[in-house]
Protein backbone atom coordinates (compact mmCIF):
# COMPACT_ATOMS: atom_id res chain seq x y z
CA UNK A 1 0.00 0.00 0.00
CA UNK A 2 2.88 2.37 0.46
CA UNK A 3 4.66 2.09 -2.63
CA UNK A 4 0.99 3.00 -4.18
CA UNK A 5 0.38 6.02 -2.17
CA UNK A 6 4.34 6.82 -3.41
CA UNK A 7 3.64 6.46 -6.86
CA UNK A 8 0.71 8.97 -6.65
CA UNK A 9 2.98 11.03 -5.01
CA UNK A 10 5.32 11.08 -7.32
CA UNK A 11 3.91 11.66 -10.31
CA UNK A 12 5.16 14.63 -12.00
CA UNK A 13 1.93 15.51 -13.57
CA UNK A 14 2.02 19.48 -13.28
CA UNK A 15 5.62 19.59 -14.32
CA UNK A 16 4.70 16.67 -18.07
CA UNK A 17 1.59 19.17 -18.68
CA UNK A 18 3.94 22.32 -18.32
CA UNK A 19 6.49 20.41 -20.87
CA UNK A 20 3.80 19.75 -23.29
CA UNK A 21 2.08 23.05 -23.03
CA UNK A 22 5.26 24.60 -23.74
CA UNK A 23 5.13 22.62 -27.10
CA UNK A 24 1.76 23.64 -28.23
CA UNK A 25 3.00 27.11 -27.49
CA UNK A 26 5.78 26.74 -29.59
CA UNK A 27 4.23 25.41 -32.56
CA UNK A 28 1.18 27.83 -32.35
CA UNK A 29 3.47 30.52 -32.97
CA UNK A 30 4.91 29.08 -36.35
CA UNK A 31 8.18 26.87 -34.95
CA UNK A 32 8.60 23.88 -36.97
CA UNK A 33 7.80 20.10 -34.65
CA UNK A 34 11.38 19.10 -34.31
CA UNK A 35 12.73 22.64 -33.35
CA UNK A 36 10.40 23.00 -31.16
CA UNK A 37 10.62 19.42 -28.99
CA UNK A 38 14.20 20.17 -28.92
CA UNK A 39 13.61 23.77 -28.27
CA UNK A 40 11.61 23.00 -25.31
CA UNK A 41 13.48 20.31 -24.25
CA UNK A 42 16.28 22.19 -23.75
CA UNK A 43 14.53 24.99 -21.94
CA UNK A 44 12.24 23.21 -19.59
CA UNK A 45 15.15 20.70 -18.44
CA UNK A 46 16.02 22.38 -15.73
CA UNK A 47 12.90 23.40 -13.71
CA UNK A 48 12.16 19.60 -13.97
CA UNK A 49 15.76 18.61 -12.66
CA UNK A 50 15.54 21.28 -9.65
CA UNK A 51 12.17 20.35 -8.84
CA UNK A 52 12.84 16.62 -8.78
CA UNK A 53 16.26 17.58 -7.08
CA UNK A 54 14.82 19.73 -4.61
CA UNK A 55 12.00 16.66 -3.94
CA UNK A 56 14.80 14.01 -3.48
CA UNK A 57 16.71 16.13 -1.07
CA UNK A 58 13.40 17.11 1.16
CA UNK A 59 12.73 13.35 1.83
CA UNK A 60 16.13 12.59 2.83
CA UNK A 61 15.61 13.50 6.79
CA UNK A 62 12.75 11.53 6.94
CA UNK A 63 14.96 8.36 6.15
CA UNK A 64 16.27 8.10 9.18
CA UNK A 65 12.83 7.62 10.64
CA UNK A 66 11.43 4.06 11.51
CA UNK A 67 8.13 5.11 10.43
CA UNK A 68 8.36 6.71 7.44
CA UNK A 69 11.95 5.52 6.39
CA UNK A 70 10.81 2.77 3.67
CA UNK A 71 8.13 5.43 2.03
CA UNK A 72 11.41 7.80 2.13
CA UNK A 73 13.62 5.67 0.08
CA UNK A 74 10.88 4.61 -2.03
CA UNK A 75 9.91 8.60 -2.69
CA UNK A 76 13.39 9.19 -3.13
CA UNK A 77 13.91 6.25 -6.05
CA UNK A 78 10.71 7.33 -7.76
CA UNK A 79 11.50 11.10 -8.33
CA UNK A 80 14.58 10.45 -9.44
CA UNK A 81 13.60 7.43 -11.54
CA UNK A 82 10.72 9.07 -13.18
CA UNK A 83 12.75 12.36 -13.90
CA UNK A 84 14.25 10.39 -16.63
CA UNK A 85 11.27 9.56 -18.59
CA UNK A 86 9.74 12.96 -18.52
CA UNK A 87 13.08 14.48 -19.99
CA UNK A 88 13.98 11.79 -22.82
CA UNK A 89 10.49 10.16 -23.11
CA UNK A 90 7.77 12.57 -23.27
CA UNK A 91 9.78 14.65 -25.40
CA UNK A 92 10.19 11.73 -28.00
CA UNK A 93 7.37 10.67 -27.95
CA UNK A 94 5.87 14.04 -28.36
CA UNK A 95 5.77 14.63 -32.00
CA UNK A 96 3.55 11.36 -32.79
CA UNK A 97 1.28 12.83 -31.02
CA UNK A 98 1.74 15.87 -32.51
CA UNK A 99 0.99 14.77 -35.82
CA UNK A 100 -1.53 12.10 -35.05
CA UNK A 101 -3.64 15.18 -33.62
CA UNK A 102 -2.55 17.60 -37.33
CA UNK A 103 -4.18 14.43 -39.48
CA UNK A 104 -7.61 14.98 -37.37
Amino acid sequence: MTIIVAILLISQFPLERSLIQQIKDNIADGMLQYDTVVETTVQRSRPVILTALTAVLAFIPLTQSSFWGSMAYTLIGGTAIGTIPTLLFLPALMPLGLTSVQRK
